[in-house]
């Protein structure tokens, strides 16, 4: 069994993931900054790679704290390839 998280209070301009919830992309982390704290404990957050509907800008999205998380550190010499361009980093189910 894993410990529970630890709160983290993040402050504006703090580079996060965020886990997305739709359907096809559940298990999928996007990268975001928190662009504003609102005094509900929720987090307003800037895409890093996802745009507005009507592609006007990044998307900004309200989300509770559950929703996001820290970005992971990086690891040196770790390569990846892909066949094509992915935007999101996907959780394994195992």
């Amino acid at each position: 069994m894993r410990p529970p998280l630890s709160k983290i209070d993040y402050e504006v301009g703090d580079k996060i993931e965020v886990c997305s919830k739709e359907e096809g992309f559940i298990g999928s982390y996007y990268e975001a900054t928190i662009a504003s704290c609102l005094e509900n404990k929720k987090y307003v957050v800037c895409y890093k790679t996802l745009l507005e509907d009507d592609e006007s800008g990044p998307l900004k999205e309200t989300l509770f704290p559950k929703d996001i998380r820290p970005i992971p550190p990086r690891v040196r010499n770790y390569h990846r390839v892909h066949h094509e361009l992915i935007y999101g980093d996907w959780i394994s189910e195992s």
